[in-house]
């Protein structure tokens, strides 16, 4: 039986980009089916992003800071098949010491040492899962482009989590995993209205 989810109205300065986490549900592939948003005079797109690998947490992290300390830092997927290290603009989500999942971009990585762009706003204890999603235009991501000074009501959209078409290792159904979608919010302010989807169990959705 899948279970509906759905967030509601947000409002960002133009400039500031909007992102909403759809956490990760054991067992169920997240699936995004609705978008309301006003778009401004300039064109703004949205990346819906899909988790491309998991790591943990090497050693626990403290509230305020930035650093995380990653088990594997080349735990992605190239587009020729290899392994592929995190790096600077790279999106991660992670498990918070009260099993929230909250997220960030990286500013920077040396060796397994990611600093974020942002200060940790909870601690993070060692093992926590770490969900990666990559860059914003990685070709596992799906992009739309909102229609400019109207608003725009996308319905039945059924874009679902997941990394199809990654190899061996690397290949994810989704499941368990969160999906983050991002809205570039460019010169022209918009409003995000509303988004909403279901999580559908892992048997009943064929890998796309």
């Amino acid at each position: 039986m899948a279970i509906k989810w759905a967030k509601g109205y947000k409002a960002e300065a133009f400039g500031t980009a909007y992102g909403v986490l759809i956490p990760p549900v054991p067992g169920y592939i997240p699936m995004l089916n609705h978008v309301r948003y006003i778009c401004g005079s300039t064109e703004h797109i949205l990346w819906a992003m899909r988790c491309v690998a998991t790591t943990e947490l090497s050693a626990a992290a403290a509230s305020g800071q930035t650093d995380i300390v990653l088990e594997d830092s080349g735990a992605m997927q190239s587009e020729a098949g290899a392994d592929e290290n995190i790096a600077a603009n790279d999106f991660l989500a992670f498990e918070s010491e009260y099993g929230v999942v909250n997220f960030d971009s990286v500013a920077s990585v040396s060796g397994s040492t990611v600093t974020l762009t942002s200060n940790l706003a909870t601690k993070c204890d060692a093992g926590a899962t770490v969900y990666i999603f990559g860059q914003i235009a990685r070709p596992t991501n799906i992009e739309r482009r909102f229609t400019v000074s109207v608003e725009n009501d996308w319905q039945g959209l059924s874009i679902q989590g997941g990394a199809p078409g990654q190899l061996t290792r690397h290949a994810r159904s989704g499941a368990g995993d969160p999906m983050l979608l991002h809205i570039d919010n460019a010169t022209a302010a918009g409003f995000l209205h509303a988004v909403s989807g279901e999580y559908v169990p892992e048997s009943d959705v064929a890998m796309l």
